[in-house]
Parts: C-alpha cells; structure tokens; sequence
C-alpha cells in the first residue's frame, strides 16, 4: 500500500491526486496494516466520503489546510460544515474510561465515526439528531450486543435525541 516507515513510524499518505476517499477503502486489511501512527490527506482530496476512515487506527490525522473536504477539531474529523462527525480518532482503553466530547452544533454523528471502540464515554450535544447504526456488519450477518457502540457510554441530556437513542438501543446512558 501506501504506508512508509520513516523514522521508525508508519505513515500512510494518500497520494496527490486523489479525489475522493470511498467508504470502506481500509476494511479488510489486516491487523498489521491497521495500526498506523500518522494518515496524511493532501490537497488534492475533495470528498471524504462517511466510513471512508474506519478501520485506521492512527494517533494523528493531517488534512492539508487546502483541501474541503473536511477539518479536525481535537481528536474528531468533521465535514467541512462541521455539522457531522466522520470519525474519531483519539484513545481507547482496555482499563479507564476516556471521555470524548462532540462539540455543539454538530448535528450528526457518521457512517462508521467509531470503529471497535470500547471504554469511550461519548458525550453529545442537544444538537445531534442523528446517530448512523447499524446492526449488521459488511458481510450483511446479524451483531450480537458487543456492536461498537454498546461498549460505549453516552453521556447527554435526560430528553435529548442522543439520551433516547441510548435507551432505545441499551446503550449505558449518563445524564447530564
């Protein structure tokens, strides 16, 4: 692939010319390939479609500044309106519980924004309206109750969308 180790860490550049990164682009590569310490975005990238970024598990994200297709903000991607999450890509934790916080304003939460996490508190704003969910995986095969956000614990307001989404799906819910 793309991956060059340079000073003994791998770093995974999309190459200058690339227009678009699809959904599911890294799904299916092994564990080796998953872990990467740095996913560069040049210029040349105008969309960054939802799902496009799961299955990477990196600690840093760069996104040249003249590209649109999307900003970070903290550990989070978001399209460039910053109305959804495309994806996060801060820590997770076998033993503490790790508290990401979706700014205000975000509106919704992506296709795929949180891939195998576990120990993550995510706390959402009254302004999500929707959270992507799905119960199946790629291959179409029903998930048990260990699916990704199931391991999480929402943090938002007692009647908000996020709140509801949590109860409606047995997500463990703090309210604030």
């Amino acid at each position: 692939g793309f991956i060059e180790e340079v000073e003994g860490k791998k770093i995974l550049a999309i190459p200058d010319g690339v227009e678009t990164i699809a959904t599911s682009t890294f799904v299916g590569k092994g564990p080796e390939d998953k872990k990467i310490d740095k996913f560069i975005i040049p210029a040349s990238v105008k969309e960054l479609e939802e799902g496009a970024l799961g299955n990477i598990f990196t600690e840093e994200i760069y996104i040249s500044p003249d590209s649109k297709c999307a900003i970070i903000k903290g550990k989070g991607v978001y399209s460039i309106d910053e109305k959804t999450l495309l994806y996060y890509f801060g820590e997770y934790s076998w033993d503490e519980k790790i508290t990401f916080v979706v700014p205000n304003g975000v509106t919704r939460i992506g296709e795929e924004a949180f891939w195998g996490g576990f120990n993550l508190i995510l706390e959402l704003p009254d302004s999500i309206n929707e959270i992507w969910y799905e119960e199946t995986n790629l291959l179409g095969k029903k998930l048990k109750a260990d699916h990704t956000y199931t391991k999480f614990t929402i943090r938002a307001h007692k009647n908000s969308f996020a709140a509801k989404f949590a109860k409606k799906n047995s997500i463990k819910l703090e309210e604030i």
